[in-house]
């Protein structure tokens, strides 16, 4: 009877501890910072990653270029108004975006 009550305490030990949820990781916030902007084209234009709590990044450049990297550059050819967007994934694979219009003259 002691062997069971012991194997007993030992798998509720063991089952509460492998039920218990972590906290969440804190929410990603996006945001960037653009060099260059308003530059005569063709140009390039410097992206910097300001977001919080993030660990990996993906760039959409409005030009048809996309990158991973946490800070790029990017090349525009043609005069205009591109909608850039930066999206921030936490280690709980939660996302957020930004999104800012950069102007070539």
């Amino acid at each position: 009877m002691k062997l069971f009550t012991t194997s007993a305490l030992l798998v509720l030990l063991f089952a509460s501890q492998s039920c218990k949820k972590e906290d969440p990781a804190p929410l990603p916030q996006a945001n960037f910072y653009v060099e260059g902007n308003g530059s005569i084209s063709p140009c390039y234009l410097y992206f910097y990653n300001q977001s919080q709590n993030s660990i990996s990044w993906e760039w959409d450049f409005g030009n048809g270029k996309s990158s991973l990297l946490e800070n790029d550059s990017c090349l525009f050819d043609t005069a205009g108004t591109y909608e850039v967007w930066l999206f921030a994934t936490n280690v709980d694979m939660v996302k957020d975006s930004v999104r800012k219009n950069v102007h070539i003259n």
